[in-house]
């Protein structure tokens, strides 16, 4: 039961990309999902979320623009799951105008009411905020943020030491290692300035340095050079097309992944980097029709030794995975988005939604809509 529930506030935290904890009844935190530029909640608010019982949702407001979300469950071990929305910027920890992305309370109260849905396939009735105040401070004449309050050292740039660790579990591999990493050099201090006066200019610049960087250390690492540059132009490209960029460590910790999965997938077994090549172009054609003669001359082998090698090595043919990638896709946007069904079947490459209900049936037991009516809130 339990890693059933963290599998779906992992996949939940995933499509939202909210910051998530677990919490025990003493406050402290058992499980976070999180990008590695996430920082935990306050403790001095955290104290005050536990008053929700099982099977209840509340949203707390702390400073009239910073909001929690807890749900009370029937778990004895994390009692509380808690969202949280802050607008605060990592200014404040000397990182150039980097701003946690916001979605502001009723979005949170949407997000939060399909969550408790999955949970408990009913809906919360969710009343006015109730308003927090951080108790450490609230005695002052005029009281400072919790932010504020902490002993920041002066702005100075990230540690080089903790750079060239961070790049070493790059080539490694090390994906773990890689995000931990990523927390310790935005402690070590700021990524710097590489624009006086361009904020957006200014972030694609730095996404732009780190992907060089990580590029050099994935081939160290084994990634063949054509490969890891092919994968370098595609990330600058979407940087350069970026029309805003919130998090630029959220944006750098995503390149790496990128490039420390494509190391896995190459030193765990030669072949298997095929089919990784197969899976990743499955994943960039998603929205469109998946031809095999296409794929073929895309990754420069035959289609029959494509095919061959897929299925002997997966068990399944590169259609019907491509297919199950589809449908994949399509529950995420029954789920969270209010597309209608043709629609999704057109993002998707197929040909009309009776062919998107035929897959579904096949894949899931049950119809495109009898789906959302289950998990669409």
């Amino acid at each position: 039961m339990q890693d059933a529930l963290r599998n779906l506030i992992s996949e939940f935290h995933r499509s939202s990309k909210l910051p998530i904890f677990l919490i025990d009844s003493t406050t402290r935190i058992e499980e976070s999902f999180r990008s590695p530029a996430t920082p935990e909640p306050p403790k001095s608010h955290l104290s005050q979320l536990t008053e929700v019982p099982p099977r209840k949702a509340r949203i707390y407001t702390w400073n009239g623009n910073e909001y929690y979300s807890v749900i009370g469950t029937e778990n004895a071990d994390f009692p509380y799951i808690v969202l949280w929305v802050t607008p605060r910027t990592l200014e404040e920890t000397g990182h150039y105008e980097d701003r946690f992305p916001t979605i502001g309370m009723e979005r949170l109260a949407s997000y939060t009411r399909i969550l408790f849905f999955a949970l408990f396939r009913s809906m919360p009735v969710i009343d006015v905020p109730t308003s927090i105040t951080d108790t450490v401070f609230s005695s002052q004449a005029h009281p400072r943020t919790y932010y504020d309050q902490l002993d920041l050292p002066e702005i100075r740039h990230n540690s080089f030491a903790k750079e060239t660790l961070l790049l070493d579990a790059v080539e490694r591999g090390d994906l773990k290692s890689f995000n931990r990493r990523l927390s310790g050099l935005l402690l070590s201090g700021t990524y710097g300035q590489m624009a006086t006066r361009n904020e957006l200019r200014n972030k694609k610049n730095l996404a732009l340095s780190a992907t060089t960087l990580i590029t050099r250390a994935a081939i160290r690492g084994g990634l063949k050079q054509d490969a890891a540059f092919k994968l370098s132009d595609r990330c600058c490209q979407q940087i350069e097309h970026m029309d805003s960029i919130e998090n630029v460590s959220t944006l750098i910790q995503e390149i790496g992944s990128l490039f420390i999965v494509r190391i896995q997938a190459a030193d765990k077994h030669p072949g298997f980097a095929t089919i990784y090549r197969i899976k990743d172009y499955v994943a960039s054609h998603l929205n469109g029709r998946i031809l095999l003669d296409d794929m073929a001359a895309a990754l420069g082998y035959s289609k029959n030794y494509l095919c061959a090698r897929f299925r002997r090595e997966t068990g399944m043919t590169i259609i019907y995975y491509a297919n199950k990638e589809k449908i994949r896709e399509a529950k995420s946007l029954l789920t969270f988005t209010n597309l209608p069904i043709a629609k999704i079947a057109e993002s998707l490459g197929l040909t009309d939604q009776s062919y998107l209900t035929r897959l579904f049936i096949r894949f899931e037991k049950t119809t495109p809509r009898d789906y959302r009516k289950s998990y669409h809130v």
